[in-house]
């Protein structure tokens, strides 16, 4: 699925803010894909990609989701 499809299926909204979302790569509004279960956490990575599992995010909510998964995992993988 591409980022314009989640766009399109999302009526150009945020998934989590519901913000409008835009193309300006210079924004925190731009439009980014996001994994609602992450890469990492996924078994083998089988599911990470599914149309089911991927929405379209701003970059703000998707880089603020991110770095708190990034501290999930550091400390997961330092046990």
């Amino acid at each position: 699925m591409t980022l314009d499809s989640l766009i399109q299926r999302q009526n150009n909204k945020c998934h989590y803010c519901q913000c409008e979302m835009n193309r300006d790569l210079k924004s925190p509004r731009h439009s980014t894909v996001e994994h609602l279960v992450d890469r990492w956490s996924s078994p083998k990575h089988n599911r990470s990609n599914a149309e089911s599992n991927l929405v379209a995010a701003c970059f703000q909510c998707n880089n603020t989701r991110g770095a708190k998964r990034n501290r999930i995992a550091r400390d997961y993988y330092k046990m």
